[in-house]
């Protein structure tokens, strides 16, 4: 019976200087928790997110229409794109559909190059 009274208290212990250590300490000014735009500009609130890398590679393919290369350089935008540039890439993935879609009556690549789409949007 001792032991078992002992062995709850080590553990209560235990765990309570666990719980004191692990707790954050509160910031020592609110200096360091206040997001203050002017010395770091990229927690501005209503910051538009960096244009989109390869974007404009894309755009020249498309106007090319080299489709099996746009919807390549698609795929390299897609891969180098943060959280906050998703509606970014969105836009951009239904300006590529959207020109996909006109041209693969005409052209066979184009007929290729949206089934490569659709292929790569289903993860396969």
């Amino acid at each position: 019976m001792l032991v078992l009274r002992s062995c709850f208290v080590v553990t209560v212990a235990a765990l309570l200087t666990c719980a004191t250590g692990c707790k954050k300490s509160k910031p020592e000014s609110a200096e360091q928790t206040a997001p203050v735009t002017e010395k770091n500009p990229a927690v501005a609130e209503n910051k538009a997110p960096a244009p989109l890398r390869g974007a404009a590679e894309v755009m020249a393919a498309l106007q090319r229409k080299d489709y099996p290369g746009a919807v390549a350089a698609l795929t390299q935008v897609k891969a180098g794109i943060t959280p906050d540039q998703r509606l970014q890439y969105n836009e951009l993935m239904g300006k590529v559909k959207e020109t996909l879609g006109e041209a693969r009556a005409k052209d066979d690549s184009a007929q290729r190059a949206y089934q490569a789409l659709r292929m790569i949007e289903a993860g396969r």
